[in-house]
Order: structure tokens, then C-alpha cells, then sequence
């Protein structure tokens, strides 16, 4: 299982709807959670931030391997 220290920007994830997501930017939203900015790689206007316990819940993201 990764942890959150494992996670860098350019990194791709697909969601259990089937999206693919890339890691754009770690947050600092000044809150004790560490959460991440995500852009959709098909569209890259598309971004969401989550918090990196979603990102690891391997029921929601599933982690693809470096190309």
C-alpha cells in the first residue's frame, strides 16, 4: 500500500468510475489532512482537490504504474 509520502505531481490514477486523473500539485490548504490537486488527463480543465486518504482508498483510485 502507498503512503502519502509516496505521492508526487505527474502521477496517474484511475477512479472507480473509470476517470483518469493526474496529480498536478500537492495542497496546502492549512488544514492537518494533506490533500492533492487533480486534473483530468482527458481534459485538463477538469480539477478537483481531494484529500490524500481518498487518493489511497484503493476502493475509490487505483494507482497506474509510471509510463
Amino acid at each position: 500500500m502507498r503512503k502519502s509520502e509516496d505521492i508526487q505531481p505527474g502521477q496517474h490514477f484511475r477512479a472507480s468510475e473509470g476517470l483518469l486523473w493526474e496529480v498536478d500539485a500537492l495542497s496546502d490548504l492549512s488544514t492537518s489532512i494533506p490533500h492533492v490537486k487533480m486534473v483530468g488527463v482527458s481534459d485538463r480543465s477538469v480539477t478537483k482537490i481531494i484529500a490524500v486518504s481518498v487518493l489511497l482508498d484503493q476502493s475509490r483510485f487505483q494507482a497506474l504504474p509510471a509510463a
